[in-house]
């Protein structure tokens, strides 16, 4: 577990969301000031917990789950998130994939 303290701010993408285009995380300016973790739950890689989110947030093709610093990365590139609410990491009874991690955060995770 990367900190079973941590929260994360959930934001939701459709199907048409995913296939317009780079993914978000893909916009953001590297190398970047911040220690951003961006992860991901879909139901092909993590059914359980993304069954979980849909009952909570909404039927979605993809919940990100990005840390604080992400969230400001993602403010200051101008990019707009679909933002659903919070989730704790402990919540989570899977692994999920990791989207975007900070060079500077390799090596403490899971």
């Amino acid at each position: 577990m990367y900190n079973l303290t941590m929260k994360f701010t959930v934001a939701g993408l459709t199907q048409q969301d995913y296939l317009s285009g780079l993914p978000f995380w893909m916009e953001l300016p590297q190398p970047s000031p911040y220690n951003a973790l961006i992860l991901g739950v879909s139901h092909p890689t993590e059914p359980t917990d993304h069954q979980a989110l849909c009952k909570r947030f909404g039927d979605f093709f993809q919940f990100v789950l990005l840390n604080d610093d992400a969230v400001k990365a993602c403010e200051a590139a101008g990019l707009t998130l679909h933002v659903l609410g919070t989730v704790e990491e402990a919540e989570l009874q899977g692994r999920p994939s990791t989207l975007l991690m900070a060079k500077s955060m390799r090596g403490a995770g899971r």
